[in-house]
């Protein structure tokens, strides 16, 4: 189980209480999202945006095959059907889309990367 997250924030219902989540989609945005070295117990953990996503140029195959991967690391995830890359440069954005399966379910959806925020920190 996870603590729900909504718009990247803690969900807290209205009267208060953090809720839990078990979502596969969750697990996969978080996975995404999760920049190399950022997690200060586990530094080896995320992806190296900096070199492989937002520069100029980049390598779609290979950052497929890097979602793919960190994808795969989801327990419930028995296989990886799609995943397509698109990314506006100019802007410094992109959207990873993805199908995945489970044993119970095809899931299908949809992470943003805003390079925009990430170099402004």
């Amino acid at each position: 189980m996870d603590i729900e997250l909504r718009n990247g924030d803690l969900f807290i219902s209205q009267s208060g209480d953090i809720m839990l989540t078990d979502s596969i989609k969750q697990k996969i945005q978080v996975k995404i999202l999760w920049i190399l070295g950022e997690w200060k117990w586990n530094k080896e953990e995320g992806i190296d945006y900096f070199d492989y996503v937002l520069t100029k140029n980049p390598d779609i195959e290979m950052i497929e095959g890097i979602i793919r991967e960190k994808i795969f690391e989801i327990e419930d995830v028995v296989d990886v059907i799609d995943i397509e890359i698109k990314i506006d440069a100019k802007n410094r954005r992109g959207s990873i889309f993805y199908t995945v399966s489970t044993d119970e379910e095809t899931i299908r959806g949809e992470v943003e990367i805003n390079g925009k925020l990430w170099f402004n920190r």
